[in-house]
């Protein structure tokens, strides 16, 4: 009975030592309208009302759409389309390409509302595209 009882103390002394292991990392925190930066993607056109749009998403994939010009969010009216899913260093990209043989397109891409690129192309079917990085 005593050699159960030092076996026991021991195992019980030796449960307290040896190397403890480190709490698992703290998740990211999540991205969210307060805490991400604010990514407005601009198409506009000058003799021109029409365009093909590319341009990569939050989750890093390709939206391809034919829009109007000047590119327009949908709910509020607002020229644009803004987004707050961009994760710092993530890479922007938006083209457009003039859906007519005359005028001219210009692409643009502002984040937390400095324009980090704008780029004009005149002429039928000509593409403007514009790129940048998130800060």
């Amino acid at each position: 009975m005593k050699r159960l009882a030092i076996v026991a103390a021991l195992v019980g002394a030796l449960a307290g030592c040896g190397a403890q292991e480190d709490p698992p990392p703290a998740p990211a925190a999540p991205v969210t309208s307060a805490t991400a930066p604010t990514v407005t993607f601009f198409a506009e056109g000058d003799g021109t009302d029409s365009g093909s749009l590319t341009m990569i998403t939050e989750s890093g994939g390709t939206l391809q759409k034919d829009v109007g010009l000047p590119l327009r969010n949908g709910s509020t009216g607002e020229q644009g389309v803004t987004s707050h899913a961009f994760r710092s260093g993530a890479t922007l990209y938006l083209s457009v390409q003039n859906s007519n043989g005359y005028g001219a397109v210009t692409c643009r891409i502002a984040v937390n509302g400095v324009e980090i690129d704008k780029v004009t192309s005149s002429g039928g079917y000509k593409i403007a595209t514009c790129r940048g990085r998130v800060p």
